[in-house]
């Protein structure tokens, strides 16, 4: 990562990573704005982003051969991949699959999946409609809300000296 200035050179993002392929860069950012980064430097704390472990794209990314194995017109988020273990593989979601809403409302958008996602706290649920990857069964999926620092150590105690 590193700084990002604005024209008159004040600091207004820290860079924690990009999008690449094959070492290029792809003009893709993840940036975390300065007051993000203020209240972390404050509280000296862990971040607890919700998250449920997958990897999603809009329906229109797929070919038009595995568009029609979907009832025409479908919208919604192809998981294309899962975190091995994660909250919506043990739920059962499976690679392929389309989400077409959280909580019954209906997503399009990566950008509406994710906000819906982010509305809740870790250990809540969130409810999902998926069409099974062969466009067949349309099934509703509990899933509970981890956290996407899940690899992070956890916060000590005050006093706690233990490993």
């Amino acid at each position: 990562g590193g700084p990002w200035i604005n024209r008159e050179g004040k600091l207004i993002g820290v860079q924690s990573g990009s999008v690449t392929n094959k070492s290029v860069p792809g003009g893709v950012a993840n940036v975390s704005p300065v007051q993000a980064v203020r209240v972390l430097l404050e509280t000296k704390r862990n971040a607890s982003t919700p998250a449920i472990g997958v990897f999603v794209d809009e329906a229109w990314v797929l070919n038009p051969d595995q568009l029609l194995r979907f009832p025409p017109g479908t919208e919604g988020m192809v998981v294309q991949s899962l975190q091995a273990d994660g909250p919506a593989a043990r739920a059962g979601i499976k690679k392929g699959e389309i989400i077409v809403a959280v909580d019954g409302q209906k997503v399009r958008l990566r950008d509406d999946f994710v906000r819906l996602i982010r509305a809740k706290k870790p250990g809540q649920s969130v409810e999902l409609t998926v069409i099974g990857a062969d466009g067949t069964g349309t099934r509703k999926v509990t899933v509970p809300i981890g956290k996407l620092e899940v690899a992070w150590p956890e916060e000590k105690a005050a006093g706690d000296d233990s490993p």
